[in-house]
């Protein structure tokens, strides 16, 4: 029998499952009964306070204004002045360099750190992470496992979000290609492409392409952030499997060669604002780890197939979390299929990739995934097969690294 109890985490799982928005009384009440049950696993638990000011979805519509008009200009300027599309592809090129950083500063820059026992400033959230560590010996191996504790309800699924991306996206693409297309048929890129596009790619493509990117990116500019989800799935689950992980370890062969740290973070819904704190607050530790394993837990309560996000992650002492799992999984006879990173599929892990610290997420799959992000992501959803499958991986992929 497995020392990971799937019913026991989906206890716990179904015991948080209320709408726990940052920043409210039922997030901070939620936090609380994670440190109970951290504590009576038998850890000591740190919990680092911090504020932030929830600029998310304000900068999602920012990034979306322009980089409408960046193709706006492109559209005018084959319209009326060559000089106004070369001056549009210009402005979108650097919006692809600049705009990443600016965002993380900006996510950087809307934290602060907290007291216990203070409140938020106006416009901003009070929230805070919970860590509990496990010690072991120094030279062995450190395991961080991982869930964020905190919910939102949007006024759009997650997804609904994710599929509008990915059209308007497309079509953005589709518009481009078009745009250069008549670029060139102009001889703006080169004359011996005239003849071969004049024909080819009438004005009406760009139009519609264009008209196709504007009405997919309408509500993405209406979305807005509400606390009226349960969050069973998203992702009261992966605590549940965390506090598991936690009131296990003592009893695993990997804790008398391993170190563990299990991490509860909040603001995940708001650009994972927890996990880049902690990381933040934590750099120099985690990067002097020879040995660096982290698993994050978010969405681990489905009974369908098993997911990892992404399906590629930096090495930390020769292994990559995302191919340990994998090889965890074919071990214990579970077929894990990566899901690769996409705009509106952001989970706590990149805020470890991108300091190059080795990390993956764990997630199940089903159809029922529509539901997240609304009321409807419910205790119902859950099922103690996803929980099993999810234990068992995670069980395996500790046992194969703490020997390397």
């Amino acid at each position: 029998m497995s020392a990971f109890n799937a019913r026991r985490a989906l206890d716990f799982a179904t015991s948080i499952s209320r709408p726990r928005l940052c920043g409210t009384a039922e997030e901070r009440a939620v936090a609380g009964e994670v440190r109970r049950a951290l504590t009576e696993a038998g850890w000591e638990v740190e919990e680092e306070f911090f504020e932030f000011r929830p600029v998310a979805d304000n900068l999602l519509r920012f990034a979306m204004f322009l980089t409408h008009l960046g193709l706006a200009a492109v559209g005018v300027g084959l319209w009326k002045e060559v000089r106004l599309a070369y001056g549009g592809l210009a402005f979108l090129l650097s919006l692809a360099v600049f705009l990443p950083w600016f965002i993380r500063r900006t996510f950087h820059n809307s934290t602060r750190d907290g007291a216990a026992s203070g409140s938020a400033s106006p416009g901003r959230f009070f929230t805070s992470n919970l860590a509990a560590r496990a010690p072991g010996p120094a030279d062995g191996p450190l395991f961080v496992f991982m869930a964020h504790y905190d919910s939102k309800s949007q006024s759009l699924s997650l997804a609904g979000r994710i599929a509008l991306f990915r059209w308007a996206r497309t079509a953005a693409f589709c518009y481009l290609g078009v745009a250069l297309a008549r670029l060139a048929s102009t001889g703006g890129l080169g004359t011996g492409l005239a003849g071969l596009f004049s024909e080819a790619v009438p004005f009406l493509y760009l139009v519609v392409s264009g008209a196709a990117v504007f009405a997919l990116s309408l509500p993405l500019y209406l979305l807005r952030t509400h606390n009226h989800s349960p969050g069973a799935m998203d992702n009261a689950s992966g605590v549940g499997a965390l506090v598991e992980m936690a009131r296990i370890w003592k009893t695993l062969p990997a804790a008398k060669k391993s170190r563990a740290v299990f991490l509860a973070v909040s603001g995940e819904e708001f650009g994972m604002i927890g996990s880049q704190t902690w990381v933040r607050r934590h750099r120099d530790e985690l990067r002097g780890e020879k040995r660096l394993r982290v698993l994050n837990f978010d969405g681990v309560g489905y009974a369908g197939p098993v997911r990892i996000v992404p399906a590629r992650g930096p090495e930390s002492g020769g292994v990559s979390m995302s191919d340990a799992l994998v090889r965890a999984g074919k071990s214990v006879g579970i077929d894990i299929q990566p899901i690769p990173p996409s705009i509106g599929l952001m989970t706590d892990h990149a805020s470890f990739t991108r300091e190059r610290l080795a990390c993956a997420t764990l997630l199940t799959h089903s159809w029922a995934a529509k539901r997240l992000h609304t009321p409807d992501d419910a205790v119902e959803s859950l099922k103690v097969e996803g929980f099993e499958r999810v234990g068992k991986i995670a069980l395996r992929v500790v046992d194969d690294l703490a020997a390397r």
